[in-house]
């Protein structure tokens, strides 16, 4: 689709356990564009826009936005999912989940976990 990009996908899950936290993404996708990808960020509850958005209508569109890109960056969830179960490297932001009941192969796989934030 692109020559070299990067799916970005950090939808708002309504969970505060979540989502990703204390990222400006403004210098990710600055440092991105430096580097020479196209930033495409995709989903649909999305507080901060960054790059190019893509309204994937249908799953086959998405895999097949997900199996062009270099990479994806996005909170655990179905997109990443399926970016792993193409081979795609993706780092996953997760808090409360244990990756390891979700995935068996971390070979391409960066995760970025933090704390989680109360809940009340």
């Amino acid at each position: 689709m692109f020559d070299k990009y990067v799916v970005i996908h950090i939808d708002d899950t309504g969970m505060p356990h979540r989502n990703a936290y204390g990222v400006n993404w403004d210098i990710i996708e600055d440092y991105l564009s430096s580097l020479g990808y196209t930033v495409i960020q995709v989903g649909k509850r999305t507080k901060q826009k960054i790059g190019v958005h893509m309204y994937t209508e249908t799953k086959h569109m998405l895999m097949y936005l997900l199996a062009g890109a270099d990479f994806v960056i996005g909170i655990d969830s179905g997109i990443t999912q399926l970016s792993v179960s193409l081979s795609i490297p993706t780092i996953i932001f997760t808090g409360s989940v244990n990756l390891e009941l979700r995935y068996q192969d971390f070979d391409k796989i960066q995760v970025v976990k933090t704390l989680c934030p109360s809940i009340e």
